[in-house]
């Protein structure tokens, strides 16, 4: 679903139709081309502020976005102060998701010419390191104590 059905799906048509229109005095659509506008300019946030292109399959995304369209929409018609723009931008996307999937995050690499090994045996399923046959004489529980008070 493409970011303004996600906004129309979560807001409904009669707050957009008032949001999108806010100089009419009696609209009864939903102005599609601020609403467009709106959805691009989140997009190009999303790449400026997060360093992460916009993608409509991540739930993270969708969620951040859909509040960007009417955050920037109730600033555009005067209803929020720019500043809640700004402080969207900065709490979501730059402390938010740009710290958990953009910028500052480290992904593993190696140059090591090591391979590595399965951990199947035959038709066995996968084993953990820590559950390999060799742990297998060991029988947890208390320790048996002799009757001189060494352990046996």
């Amino acid at each position: 679903m493409a970011l303004a059905d996600e906004v129309t799906a979560r807001y409904g048509d009669q707050f957009l139709v008032n949001l999108t229109n806010p100089f009419d005095e009696e609209p009864t659509t939903v102005d599609t081309t601020r609403l467009a506008k709106a959805v691009l300019d989140v997009i190009a946030d999303f790449k400026t502020y997060a360093s992460v292109e916009y993608d409509n399959d991540e739930d993270q995304h969708v969620s951040l976005a859909c509040e960007g369209v009417i955050v920037k929409l109730m600033v555009r018609c005067g209803e929020l102060k720019p500043e809640a723009e700004k402080a969207w931008r900065k709490e979501d996307l730059k402390e938010g998701l740009a710290l958990v999937t953009g910028r500052d995050r480290l992904l593993p690499t190696t140059n090591s010419i090591l391979q590595t090994s399965s951990e199947a045996r035959g038709s066995m399923p996968v084993r953990a390191d820590f559950d390999r046959e060799r742990w297998d004489k060991f029988v947890p529980g208390e320790p048996s104590i002799s009757e001189d008070g060494r352990l046996e």
